[in-house]
């Protein structure tokens, strides 16, 4: 099996400079909640009056840095045509959402002090200890938590990055805002990564992360062993009254990766959608192609279904459970996502 090579490059541009936004603290509560509002005000962070009522009594305010800094201390990238200026070395890292972005401010070697929390998802029991549970959620974030953290660098999903900006919730001057790039589509994880990484002068540890995503590789194959060979698996999922069939997508490239024959069917995929192809429950009999289906969601009423349960490996019970914190993410997803096939494929002994 080939290994996964860390060679793409990335072509940052120039952009205007940045400035810190330290914390200071105030004893005048009135004072400091005024100047916190006009803070955040011009900064763009929240920019209608009801977020504004959302902010209470703060207890710390920003305030902006009169120095400029030395250019070898900051890095450009580009992200969807956007360059951000992001600090070479950050100090006080704010995860906003547990998935991507932390997957992502992990491999970095990032000094997290709080991130964002989901007690189901895999990545909580490598954050570093002392970190913080950021307040908020990943639809509303928390002005008050994030600023308590005097952060430096913000780490947001390219995805969640676009919805606060549609919403007006999250602008770049609170703090440096790194957008994590999870690649166009699923299947380009292990690219834009390894670009990321490389932009952000972190090629050594890019080059470390590939070589242990290979290494759990070779462990997982070894523990498939030929109990797939010569058979195919699907990746599927169910809710809303289909079944659908993951095509290009993240999870499909690491049990390619793993040298497994992923059924796929992007040929009758809808045409804004080729990631996955989705049917009713009355046409599944592509599914029967499977000896062996990784299914997401699998207490779906859909996979009660009398015409689910007639579907080959249904039948046999060769049925997984795809993860909802292992279906997206970076390398240490597919880490543990290929070790939970390899786990998983066992039925089929």
């Amino acid at each position: 099996m080939p290994v996964i090579e860390s060679t793409k490059t990335f072509h940052p541009t120039v952009s205007p400079s940045a400035t810190e936004t330290p914390l200071q603290s105030t004893k005048d509560v009135d004072d400091e909640f005024t100047r916190l509002i006009d803070s955040l005000t011009r900064r763009g962070f929240l920019t209608s009056a009801a977020a504004l009522g959302a902010l209470g009594a703060l207890s710390a305010c920003s305030s902006e840095s009169s120095g400029t800094e030395a250019s070898d201390e900051w890095v450009d990238i580009v992200v969807a045509d956007q360059t951000y200026r992001l600090p070479r070395d950050p100090k006080r890292v704010v995860v906003l959402e547990a998935r991507g972005a932390l997957d992502f401010a992990l491999l970095a070697e990032y000094p997290i002090v709080a991130t964002n929390w989901d007690p189901k998802s895999q990545l909580m029991q490598k954050v570093p200890a002392g970190a913080a549970r950021l307040g908020g959620t990943n639809n509303e974030p928390n002005a008050e938590s994030i600023l308590s953290y005097d952060p430096d660098l913000l780490v947001v999903g390219k995805g969640w990055w676009d919805y606060y900006q549609d919403k007006g919730l999250l602008g770049t001057d609170i703090a440096p805002v790194l957008v994590v790039d999870e690649g166009t589509t699923g299947s380009s994880w292990k690219q834009a990564m390894t670009a990321q990484l490389t932009a952000l002068d972190r090629r050594e540890v890019a080059e470390r992360v590939i070589a242990r995503y290979n290494a759990e590789l070779a462990q997982a194959r070894a523990k498939i062993g030929g109990l797939l060979e010569g058979k195919s698996i699907a990746i599927a999922g169910a809710d809303s009254g289909q079944i659908w069939l993951q095509n290009n997508t993240f999870a499909v490239s690491v049990a390619q990766d793993l040298g497994l024959n992923v059924l796929t069917d992007a040929a009758h995929a809808a045409p804004y959608r080729k990631d996955s192809t989705f049917y009713s429950l009355e046409e599944l009999a592509i599914f029967d192609q499977a000896d062996f289906v990784l299914l997401q969601n699998p207490d779906a009423v859909e996979a009660e279904s009398p015409t689910w349960k007639r579907v080959r490996a249904v039948q046999d019970g060769h049925v997984g459970h795809l993860r909802y914190d292992l279906n997206n993410g970076l390398a240490l997803t597919a880490m543990a996502l290929a070790a939970d096939i390899a786990e998983q494929v066992q039925v089929m002994r």
